[in-house]
Formats: C-alpha cells, sequence, structure tokens
C-alpha cells in the first residue's frame, strides 16, 4: 500500500528527473518523450494506488458507521417497544382520586358512544341523556352477552 508521504517522495524525485532532463538540451526528443511517458505513467499509478487505499479506508469505516448506526436504531425501537409494552400492560394509576371514579363504570367508552350518537335534549338536560345514554349501553351489552351465549 502506498502512503501518502511516499507518493509525494516519488514524485519529487520523478519531478527532479524531470528537470534534470528538461535542462539537459544533449538528449534527444525521443529519450524525453519516452522518460516523460514513464514520469506519467509512475504518477498516475501512484495516485491510482493512493485512490484505491482512500477507497477501501471510507468503504470500510462507511460500514462500520452504517452498522453502529443500525444496532443503535435497534436499540432505540427496543427499548420503545419495552416501554409501549410496559405502559399497555400496567394499570393506569391516576394522580387525583376524584379521575378515578369517571372511569370505573361497567360500559366505559359504550355510554359515551351511545351518548354522542343519540341525542335526547338539550344540554341543560345533561344528567337526563347521561342516565339514558348508561341505560342503552346496558341493554345493548346484556343483548350482546345473551347472543354470544345463545351462538355458543
Amino acid at each position: 500500500m502506498v502512503t501518502f508521504r511516499g507518493f509525494i517522495s516519488l514524485l519529487d524525485h520523478s519531478l527532479a528527473n524531470f528537470e534534470l532532463v528538461k535542462m539537459n538540451t544533449d538528449l534527444d526528443d525521443s529519450i524525453k518523450a519516452v522518460i516523460l511517458h514513464e514520469v506519467k505513467n509512475a504518477v498516475s499509478s501512484l495516485q491510482q494506488d493512493l485512490l484505491n487505499s482512500i477507497t477501501t479506508v471510507m468503504d470500510s469505516r462507511l460500514s462500520s458507521f452504517q452498522s453502529k448506526l443500525q444496532q443503535s436504531q435497534q436499540k432505540i425501537s427496543q427499548t420503545q417497544i419495552a416501554k409501549l409494552e410496559e405502559t399497555m400492560t400496567d394499570n393506569y394509576s391516576f394522580q387525583r382520586k376524584g379521575n378515578e371514579n369517571q372511569y370505573r363504570h361497567e360500559f366505559g367508552w359504550k355510554v359515551v358512544s351511545d351518548y354522542v350518537a343519540n341525542p335526547i335534549a338539550d344540554d341543560s338536560e345533561d344528567e337526563k341523556k347521561m342516565m339514558r345514554a348508561q341505560s342503552r349501553a346496558e341493554r345493548k351489552s346484556k343483548a350482546e352477552t345473551l347472543r354470544k351465549a345463545n351462538q355458543d
């Protein structure tokens, strides 16, 4: 593998030789052309070796970075999944005790959906609407339970 310093020293040496050839006017043009061609080939070869070395280093660093990034993303996603599973399995505890009662009702969201779907009176009779919605939700729940029991 050619290092950058080796490339620089070879290039300096080649340029020094080229300067000597240029200064020596006794050499004929065909020899100058051959020397120039050899110098260009050597420089080109060294440049290609240097480029290949840089490419190899960059590829290895990039693949290392990609694998570390994938591992990091997997750890983050596993942590998030674990938190979600923990949140879903744990029972929610209210910070204020007054908020628990509104979520303890047996029919829960069925009452709310029935309340929204069947507006019985205006907003001044909210209590009556809630009671009627609750009774409708209870009847629907009982009917579903009976229907499932009869199917089995």
